[in-house]
């Protein structure tokens, strides 16, 4: 999948990020800023720092499964705000987050100073863990509310 409106270094940098992260390869924060901000799932605050992500994040060198459902990048001359859209998880549960990611050029690297994730809708368990595009989360959303407001379960 080509990245709309990314250079090609940018373009590079992003997929190679994202195969370092799936697969548990620790060069993955190498792509970090010393300084990086990170909210995580249901975070408030920022975690500040590569080496505390990289301390925090225990689970990392197990490796994931990572699907890519949508990309879009708006560049702006030493920075680029990348949105996607996110399968993440193991072969029984997955998860789809939307990320935003600040990259920004350091020394002539593209490295990452931001990310933001958000969960959209709820995990979904089983063998059958697995959506095609972002519309398929949006069919999956609104069952979830249509069932939850039928039993009357809080949103």
């Amino acid at each position: 999948m080509k990245i709309e409106n990314a250079s090609p270094d940018l373009e590079k940098a992003i997929w190679d990020s994202h195969e370092a992260y799936a697969k548990g390869e620790t060069r993955f924060f190498d792509y970090l800023t010393e300084d990086v901000r990170v909210y995580n799932l249901y975070a408030t605050e920022p975690m500040i720092g590569r080496d505390l992500f990289r301390e925090e994040f225990r689970t990392f060198e197990e490796g994931r499964d990572v699907r890519i459902l949508k990309t879009d990048v708006k560049p702006e001359g030493e920075r680029a705000v990348l949105s996607q859209t996110i399968e993440v998880g193991k072969p029984d549960v997955k998860f789809i987050v939307t990320q935003t990611v600040v990259w920004e050029q350091q020394k002539g690297d593209w490295k990452i100073s931001h990310i933001h994730t958000a969960q959209v809708g709820q995990p979904i368990l089983g063998s059958e863990a697995s959506v095609r595009s972002t519309d398929d989360v949006r069919v999956l959303n609104e069952r979830i509310a249509t069932v939850a407001a039928t039993l009357g379960v809080a949103q």
